[in-house]
């Protein structure tokens, strides 16, 4: 017997037609459209409680592949998908790139403390890591988006950086084991460009 979608073993063994579909469907059925890897590097987000996934968008996928194939007379009118590491894809950024960092966030305190989006999870001294990349990117020439939490150790990250702006933002947060932790919080926008 064939495993079900969600239980198969990453996606092993798939054409990347296949690895497209299960992904779609994933994050279409599962809980709030989460994709979580655990310390094994399985696939574990419950179902989400959807009467009617919408999970074959035909209309949404053609935009999306019309896009991504687009032809123009030069690379900026068409979108590259890399499938890498950010560390080793933004060794390809250059002047007047724009480069949009959406990491784990920092965790606001101890009970909200979950980085583990995939098995080796993502901690301060990667904060910092990212931090002193988003640096090196600003000083060759291009601009940088970093999302985060209003958590005092990203302010302390970024504060003191003249590269560096941090705008606060209200985001609604729909991800949550309760419902009481959803709703609007404040999050961070740091932006940064070279003067």
């Amino acid at each position: 017997m064939l495993p079900s979608l969600r239980d198969q073993e990453n996606f092993a063994g798939l054409s990347p037609t296949q690895r497209a579909a299960r992904l779609i469907y994933l994050n279409k059925t599962c809980f709030n459209g989460l994709y979580r890897v655990n310390r094994q590097g399985h696939f574990n987000v419950p179902f989400g409680d959807y009467k009617n996934p919408k999970f074959k968008d035909t209309e949404a996928l053609q935009a999306a592949s019309d896009l991504l194939n687009s032809t123009g007379p030069s690379r900026k009118d068409r979108a590259t998908l890399v499938n890498s590491g950010y560390i080793e894809t933004v060794g390809r950024v250059g002047e007047n790139d724009v480069v949009y960092f959406d990491p784990p966030y920092e965790p606001l305190n101890r009970t909200s403390s979950f980085v583990s989006y995939q098995g080796a999870g993502f901690n301060q001294e990667d904060q910092r890591e990212l931090r002193d990349i988003a640096v090196e990117l600003v000083r060759r020439g291009a601009r940088v988006v970093v999302s985060n939490s209003s958590a005092a150790f990203v302010r302390e990250l970024y504060g003191s950086l003249s590269e560096f702006r941090i705008t606060e933002i209200d985001s609604n947060r729909s991800i949550s084991a309760s419902r009481a932790g959803r709703g609007s919080v404040t999050e961070l926008l740091i932006i940064g460009d070279h003067k």
